[in-house]
């Protein structure tokens, strides 16, 4: 696999666009506030690369496990308060991903701010891979963009927010660390990383040098 062929976001024309991007901002809380700040921090980069470009950003994540219900202990509501402290920019933060409290959001926010909008899994469709709600979302933004600071495979997971969606750069993080664990280097082989999120698979994960 080239990663080197893959679009970056530095790639796009993004000057002045809507651009809707899935973060991973599953943090720990702690009395209704983040407690650790470190996956949010991990998009910096890519979000002040789009608010120097005068983008009107749109955030989606999700937060938890709780399994197609809203569960305000759940919310993205104080994410979106260290979003705002991080960057310096106004953060409008939505009580829905999805309807008419996101279109609202969304248009209120300015090119060079920030929108959030809440928890995506507040909604069952999100872990379905349903296309209806992929439209719903993908509206959102003229090109989407997928930053995901941890898991290595998680592009290639299905969840609906990336069916039928805009046109997408989503490799930044995974390609640091394609670099880091399978591009060789003269100090180590290539390696190849499998990973198994199933819950009955017998190995987790396994190191192969190739």
């Amino acid at each position: 696999m080239n990663f080197d062929s893959i679009k970056k976001i530095q790639d796009m024309d993004l000057k002045d666009k809507k651009v809707l991007v899935r973060v991973d901002y599953n943090v720990p809380l702690k009395d209704g506030k983040v407690d650790n700040n470190k996956r949010i921090v991990a998009t910096e980069k890519t979000i002040k690369h789009l608010l120097e470009n005068n983008c009107r950003v749109v955030l989606v994540a999700h937060l938890g496990r709780p399994k197609g219900k809203v569960c305000p202990e759940f919310s993205l509501a104080p994410v979106a308060a260290e979003v705002e402290k991080l960057f310096g920019v106004p953060v409008h933060f939505a009580s829905d991903c999805v309807g008419p409290e996101a279109d609202k959001v969304v248009a209120e926010t300015k090119n060079g701010e920030i929108a959030l909008l809440e928890n995506l899994r507040f909604h069952a469709e999100e872990e379905k891979n349903d296309p209806k709600f992929a439209k719903q979302r993908a509206k959102h933004g003229k090109c989407s963009y997928r930053k995901r600071s941890v898991r290595f495979t998680a592009p290639t997971r299905p969840p609906a927010q990336w069916r039928n969606s805009c046109p997408a750069a989503r490799v930044t993080l995974c390609r640091k660390k394609w670099n880091f664990w399978v591009k060789p280097s003269k100090t180590r082989p290539a390696r190849l990383l499998l990973w198994s999120a199933a819950p009955k698979c017998p190995t987790k994960s396994c190191f192969l040098t190739i």
